[in-house]
């Protein structure tokens, strides 16, 4: 059976030309590899919910500020006394008028869901298929159904995206707002009592007074003896004494809730005064959450035992945490304890290098994403293939191999990402089909986003994605003239982060407005290490618990690749960036540098190419080697003269 290539268009089905491949349109656009139709759905969807979260913060965020400041004046506390004693109503806390917005806005959506699934759909057809203007009276021919139908039909599957995402976005919100963590800021928040469960590993805390923090999801929370049910997540800061949270297990937590200055939590929880707050474990984690932490702890301990670049770096390349980021205890949970040949971390010169790797412009490397899924999915594969076996035995093993990887690194909006896209290529292994990135990459950001709302404005989610939008749309067409002038695997690696930066960098800026000179040269640089460091790293995080010894001798090799990269990011990073606008206007003018540079390559390449088909040089079609390829000649040609005699 003939496959299509990715170049190629689609053999005709129908028509005189049954059976030939030609430049049919049509037959270009059904091309699976090249499926662009649910990315304007995606973002669409993605850009519905970030004009939500705009315009309920608008209609509803004056009501929320102006009663932060009236809970001692206003009897907001009682008011919260009822709420939390009898259930959290709508909208408490927030301004009438805020209410009337909200509440109209969702009789619009309700009413836009029916107009569209019960008018449109039985309305359409009949308008679309009326008789032409010159059939006669009782004729029975029809006017195909043709574009308009189609164009029709997809702008309603735009609106219906659209509505959803709405929805979603407003549930959402109208949840938190409604939450009993939310009306505890209202009233002033200060000192309270919760049970929460911990959703991430402990980490080292950036702020001054806390040693350690990690994420959490609240049972229930309890202010002035009133205990209230939640579903908010908080962002809990501890000292050295309250630092024994484990992932998975349940607490009863007594500190001082604020709100948070960044991140995506609701609140914040930070426990320092020793004489007021607490911590109590209330529910061990389970033996999967117990054995993951051992896991990482014991590989964590391995690592610092090695160079200074490889207790940063390894920890970071493997599991995405920097070394100095990750917390351990006196006493390892695996219950050996700390190793007595590891090493502290400079903090400094952590510091340091984090700062270079970030101006040289691959920091993205210390962040788990799909290249750690993509590495492993190949190896499960050329697994099962050398076994024999079934197609849907793979399809398992491969999903397997997903989702323990997911449990061992750190919690990450990119690893959902890599994580739900790869479940899509699992799908199409299993169906016997090739994977389709695009595709795959578009329903994945549409049912993240609706799902999970808050991932709208997450930058991890945000680079993640379109990195990945990047590398599958413009890769090809970067690659293409590349590799005329340069050998093939740099020309990979280059077009790889071209094409990534092209939609990253307006992002990079919202976040730091620092553009780094050298990134293409780094990445050339550290491509060829990056995988099998990587590698080396998973092997030794899946051995350190059992064996020491192995797990150091692979982390070793995987600090070799690190130092790679470190040497490249110190030569590279420092202080080669460019200085840029921050904000909007610094990512519009990123867009609007990317745009004329790309105008301008097109131009240079269209004249020249008129420029020769005058004067006839080269007529459509002809072949013409690459100075590469002329070396690569003459190379055969003088290694053969050499060794004739």
């Amino acid at each position: 059976m003939r496959q299509r290539g990715i170049g190629q268009c689609a053999v005709r089905q129908s028509g005189p030309d049954r059976g030939q491949t030609g430049h049919d349109p049509t037959a270009c656009r059904e091309r699976g590899s090249r499926d662009w139709r649910m990315m304007p759905v995606a973002l669409t969807v993605w850009a519905a919910q970030l004009t939500e979260r705009a315009l309920y913060d608008r209609l509803a965020g004056r009501g929320r500020t102006a009663s932060y400041g009236q809970s001692a004046s206003s009897g907001q506390s009682e008011g919260y006394g009822q709420s939390a004693e009898y259930g959290q109503p709508f909208g408490s806390g927030a301004s009438a008028a805020g209410d009337d917005a909200m509440i109209l806005l969702i009789v619009t959506l309700f009413i836009g869901f029916v107009v569209i699934g019960s008018v449109v759909p039985s309305l359409l057809p009949r308008l679309l298929s009326r008789k032409p203007r010159g059939t006669a009276n009782g004729g029975s021919r029809m006017r195909p159904v043709g574009v308009s139908m189609v164009s029709l039909q997809y702008a309603m599957v735009l609106v219906v995206a659209t509505l959803c995402a709405l929805c979603s976005g407003l549930c959402a919100a109208l949840i938190d707002s409604g939450d009993a963590v939310a009306a505890s800021l209202r009233a002033g928040g200060g000192h309270v009592t919760m049970s929460l469960r911990t959703v991430s590993p402990m980490t080292a805390s950036p702020m001054r007074g806390s040693d350690c923090q990690t994420d959490a999801v609240v049972q229930w929370i309890e202010s002035e003896r009133i205990r209230s049910p939640s579903s908010a997540t908080v962002h809990v800061f501890a000292d050295a004494a309250h630092c024994r949270w484990r992932q998975g297990g349940v607490y009863r937590a007594s500190g001082t809730l604020g709100e948070p200055k960044y991140g995506q939590a609701d609140a914040w929880l930070t426990l320092k005064d020793k004489s007021r707050d607490m911590m109590l474990e209330t529910e061990t984690p389970g033996r999967l959450d117990t054995a993951v932490e051992a896991m990482r702890h014991d590989f964590i301990d391995v690592t610092r035992r090695l160079s200074d670049q490889g207790r940063v770096l390894v920890p970071g390349l493997t599991m995405g945490v920097l070394g100095q980021d990750a917390y351990l205890p006196e006493t390892g949970w695996s219950g050996f304890g700390r190793s007595g040949e590891a090493q502290p971390i400079d903090g400094n010169y952590a510091e340091a290098l984090e700062d270079d790797f970030k101006a040289a412009g691959i920091m993205h490397l210390m962040a788990v994403s799909g290249g750690h899924f993509v590495l492993v999915a190949a190896m499960v594969t050329r697994l099962a293939s050398f076994l024999l076996l079934p197609r849907w035995a793979k399809a398992v093993a491969v999903t397997v191999a997903y989702a323990s990887l997911t449990m061992l690194m750190f919690p990450a909006d990119s690893v959902l990402r890599a994580f739900a896209m790869g479940l899509f290529g699992v799908a199409c292994l299993l169906a016997g089909r090739r994977s389709q990135a695009l595709s795959a990459l578009n329903w994945t950001v549409i049912l993240s986003l609706i799902f999970d709302p808050s991932l709208a404005v997450s930058f991890g989610f945000a680079l993640s994605c379109a990195s990945v939008y990047g590398i599958v749309l413009l890769y090809d067409v970067i690659r293409r003239p590349m590799s005329r002038w340069m050998p093939g695997p740099l020309a990979d690696a280059a077009a790889v982060t071209l094409a990534a930066q092209c939609l990253t960098l307006p992002i990079q800026v919202l976040m730091s407005p620092d553009i780094p000179i050298w990134s293409v040269p780094a990445n050339c640089i550290a491509a060829p290490v990056v995988a099998f460091a990587t590698v080396a790293g998973l092997a030794s995080l899946l051995v350190s618990w059992a064996l020491p010894s192995l797990g150091f001798m692979l982390a070793w090799l995987s600090g070799c690749g690190t130092w790679v990269l470190e040497r490249c990011a110190t030569l590279l990073g420092g202080d080669h960036t460019l200085a840029w606008p921050e904000g909007v206007p610094g990512m519009l003018g990123v867009c609007g540098a990317e745009i004329a540079v790309a105008l301008a390559i097109w131009g240079i390449r269209y004249a020249i190419a008129a420029r020769s088909a005058a004067r006839g040089r080269s007529a459509p079609g002809e072949y013409r080697a690459t100075w590469f390829e002329h070396a690569a000649g003459w190379w055969e040609e003088t290694r053969g003269m050499l060794l004739k005699d």
